[in-house]
């Protein structure tokens, strides 16, 4: 028999508890789940930052000049990099 310590961030919370004391568990088995619902919302939040910035771009690449394209194409890989860090925080 083995123990397992669960940890999760401040802001997270378990939403179901899959597996119980005495229970037998199989490899890979899920034992619980997190609530999502906090990280949902930072997700949609940086998908539409994301797809503010792709519209900035796009418009300044259309005639703008070297230094605001510049800008844009450095906004767009910070927004980008918010909804990636999202994501992977989701999973």
């Amino acid at each position: 028999m083995r123990e397992v310590q669960l940890t999760v961030n401040d802001s997270e919370h378990i939403a179901k508890i899959l597996a119980h004391e005495g229970d037998r568990d199989k490899e890979d088995q899920l034992l619980a789940a997190l609530d999502t619902e906090l990280l949902d919302a930072q997700l949609a939040q940086a998908q539409v930052l994301l797809e503010g910035q792709q519209y900035v771009v796009a418009r300044l690449k259309a005639g703008s000049h070297l230094q605001e394209i510049n800008m844009a194409n450095a906004n767009y890989s910070a927004a980008k990099s918010l909804a990636k860090t999202a994501r992977d925080t989701e999973k």
